[in-house]
């Protein structure tokens, strides 16, 4: 990074160009500098147009930094903004979403009109008021990556009875009309530990439900998503292609399955892995996480704000849902009666 221009640099320039009659990119190969920061010092910084006085030259580069702009001031300005947006950071780690959280759910608590952008909030971030939050986001991205490996062979997996394809789901679960239809899919742990994470997705308001196995037994399976619909009051399910969904004519609902070698038709709940894999990353033993700790990591991805969801958290969201449901049906009973 260049340092500025001092005063005993400015005193040279003035000796060398009035003088001497150096050139600017002479001036700069004795100065150890480019010839443009030259050119730029003696325009901006020079008395009248026809002479350059380092004294002079000192003075307005003070004034010009002094009375600049400061960074940030619309936050800086703010205490009740700023200690808001330092809260949501810690927990949100997204400039996006604490955005547009305070702009469209709680800008009530604010006495303000005036909206804040994600660009802005990113700009403090990266200035030297909170460079050390920097340096913790930076710290959160440096996740491992894994790389795709392409697929050499497919695996040839036996045959589920009474499937029915996704092709045949009704519209009013595809447009995402209705809560209570969930995806479906499995995390699954490392080699030699046959303990899974059963994760189900709402696809509507893309509140998320976990529960721990012990195995990938089609029975086990089959009792964790009997106890997901006795809770919850489930209309359907979509799985893949897995053999361990086999019961799943047994249970009191329709299911649904994508066709083989398509995850992109459940990509809901594909994303829901992702994000949990944040606090349980690959090449973790998951038989020594409790489900006390996957409920901690599903409730904190519940009341996470979404922009897809309008900046509301999936818990908010479905709640909003029911109770609008709820005015409606009490609106229709009132007309028929």
């Amino acid at each position: 990074m260049a340092c500025r221009i001092s005063s005993r640099e400015r005193k040279r320039i003035k000796n060398l160009r009035e003088r001497k009659k150096y050139s600017r990119r002479k001036i700069g190969y004795m100065l150890w500098r480019d010839h443009t920061v030259v050119m730029k010092e003696y325009k901006r910084n020079k008395k009248r147009w026809w002479s350059y006085d380092p004294k002079y030259a000192d003075h307005k580069a003070y004034v010009r930094v002094h009375f600049k702009k400061k960074q940030c001031k619309k936050i800086r300005m703010n205490s009740v903004l700023e200690k808001y947006i330092i809260e949501k950071l810690e927990v949100w780690r997204s400039a996006e979403k604490v955005a547009g959280r305070r702009n469209e759910v709680d800008i009530n608590k604010f006495n303000e009109t005036e909206k804040i952008s994600w660009i802005s909030i990113r700009r403090y971030i990266d200035s030297r008021f909170w460079s050390y939050l920097k340096y913790t986001l930076i710290q959160e991205k440096k996740l491992r990556k894994y790389k795709k490996r392409a697929k050499r062979w497919k695996r040839e997996w036996g045959r589920i009875k009474n499937r029915i394809f996704i092709d045949i789901r009704p519209m009013i679960i595809g447009q995402k009309l209705e809560l209570w239809h969930l995806e479906v899919d499995f995390i699954e742990s490392i080699k030699g530990d046959s303990t899974v994470f059963l994760v189900c997705i709402d696809k509507l308001s893309r509140e998320k439900y976990a529960i721990k196995l012990p195995d990938k037994k089609s029975d086990s399976v089959f009792d964790a998503l009997k106890q997901i619909i006795k809770d919850h009051d489930i209309k359907s399910m979509t799985f893949d292609n897995d053999n361990w969904f086999a019961k799943h004519y047994h249970l009191w609902i329709p299911t649904y399955f994508c066709h083989t070698y398509s995850s992109r038709e459940k990509w809901q709940v594909e994303n829901a892995n992702r994000s949990y894999r944040k606090f349980f990353p690959k090449k973790t033993e998951l038989k020594n996480i409790s489900q006390v700790d996957l409920d901690l990591a599903t409730d904190y991805l519940n009341n996470l704000p979404m922009k897809c969801l309008n900046y509301l958290t999936p818990s908010e969201y479905s709640k909003e849902f029911i109770s609008h449901l709820n005015t409606n049906f009490v609106l229709f009973n009132k007309v028929v009666q």
